[in-house]
């Protein structure tokens, strides 16, 4: 990154916190990367070149692919020519979050000035530099209904002046499909998303300096 590199990579974090909570761990995103990036050139890894990458031990690797496939990040496939070998391929919902996150990285390294429309209450003020770093937030009454001002969405969303904020189309989960046990990347909804669902509540008693 070019100026501000700890700034950029903060809020990077942030990305990742809200929005890939799945990578518990360095091995969980490495494997997912080399994953996707062998899948879009065109040359699928087979178990056995995975393990090769010597990205961790092993056992460590097994243990972690496994549970990216129960998460639905990863999904495994044979091979049409060589039924015989095992395919890993990054899902489509996955691969939407990590295009997503793609995108941030290169808005950190973009050149030209910050332009942001507003502030979210935990993101300190932005100081001249050459990052260009986008973001579109949205106020909402409580009684709007759209998951960002659900009582069961967890996101990034802030409630001040008796309005809610977030960023727009923003990543949350559902915690209601969460407690019913759809898989972890069916539980994303968007903050924007208008629902007509039964179980909507809205989350206006939230704190003014607490964040979803």
């Amino acid at each position: 990154m070019k100026t501000n590199a700890f700034y950029n990579l903060w809020l990077l974090s942030i990305f990742q916190r809200k929005h890939l909570p799945m990578f518990q761990a360095l091995v969980d995103y490495s494997i997912a990367i080399e994953v996707g990036f062998h899948q879009k050139n065109g040359n699928p890894l087979t178990l056995k070149q995975l393990f090769l990458l010597d990205l961790a031990p092993t056992s460590t690797v097994q243990r972690r692919l496994k549970r990216l496939i129960d998460l639905g990040i990863i999904d495994k496939d044979t091979n049409p020519i060589d039924r015989r070998m095992i395919e890993l391929k990054i899902t489509p919902g996955a691969d939407r979050l990590l295009r997503k996150y793609a995108q941030w990285i290169e808005q950190a390294e973009a050149p030209g000035k910050i332009s942001v429309n507003e502030q979210m209450p935990t993101i300190p003020p932005i100081t001249d530099g050459n990052v260009k770093i986008m973001f579109k937030l949205v106020s909402m009454r409580p009684d709007a209904h759209v998951c960002g001002t659900c009582v069961y969405w967890e996101g990034a969303r802030a409630f001040q002046s008796g309005m809610f904020r977030f960023v727009e189309d923003s990543d949350g989960t559902c915690r209601m499909l969460t407690e019913k046990g759809v898989s972890f990347l069916n539980t994303l909804t968007p903050s924007t998303r208008q629902e007509d669902c039964d179980q909507w509540q809205s989350a206006d008693q939230v704190n003014s300096d607490q964040i979803g």
